[in-house]
């Protein structure tokens, strides 16, 4: 018999609580949704693994949120979206000087 896998919000709260394992369970979960994203959304993977452990690393600093319901992977990816785009607007100021 299978186990139902825990939600977000369960692993959330145990990640709160100081649960290593849940923190990695999440990871897991959401890592390559995250990442598959940001690759469709730029031609370097350089940049997309940036934006991906960006928008991850903002996700998990609101786990709070998380175990009250908030989505984690929309979060993140949000995140992941912001970290693109102040790269293109810091690239885009590097390349033509004012």
């Amino acid at each position: 018999m299978r186990s139902t896998p825990a939600s977000d919000r369960a692993l959330a709260r145990q990640a709160l609580a100081g649960s290593f394992g849940a923190f990695e369970q999440l990871f897991e979960r959401h890592f390559d949704r995250v990442h598959a994203w940001t690759l469709r959304h730029t031609e370097s993977t350089s940049d997309a693994e940036h934006a991906t452990a960006r928008g991850l690393e903002y996700a998990f600093s609101r786990l709070e949120r998380i175990a009250r319901g908030e989505d984690l992977a929309l979060r993140a990816m949000g995140a992941a979206r912001a970290s693109l785009r102040s790269r293109v607007v810091h690239d885009s100021a590097i390349e033509s000087p004012r």
